[in-house]
């Protein structure tokens, strides 16, 4: 059985939290939304911009989920 690893996601990890936060979020919520209404979440929510506040947050952390050496999904803590 392969483990699934934890890893705490870093600022030089942006682009990859995009991806997969992009991907996750299109996959769950695409059928209940206008393509307009997910087109403009992805870019806003998903804005390296945004990720970076989310990042530097003290109260929060983001951590990658990886199988494989593959990012398979993410999940961020709130203090």
């Amino acid at each position: 059985m392969e483990n699934i690893i934890t890893r705490r996601i870093t600022l030089e990890d942006l682009e990859k939290l995009q991806a997969i936060g992009r991907k996750t979020f299109e996959e769950t919520f695409s059928e209940s939304n206008s393509e307009e209404n997910m087109r403009n979440y992805l870019e806003e929510g998903f804005s390296k911009e945004k990720l970076t506040a989310e990042l530097t947050n003290k109260d929060s952390e983001f951590y990658f989920a990886i199988l494989n050496d593959e990012v398979i999904g993410y999940l961020k803590v709130n203090f």
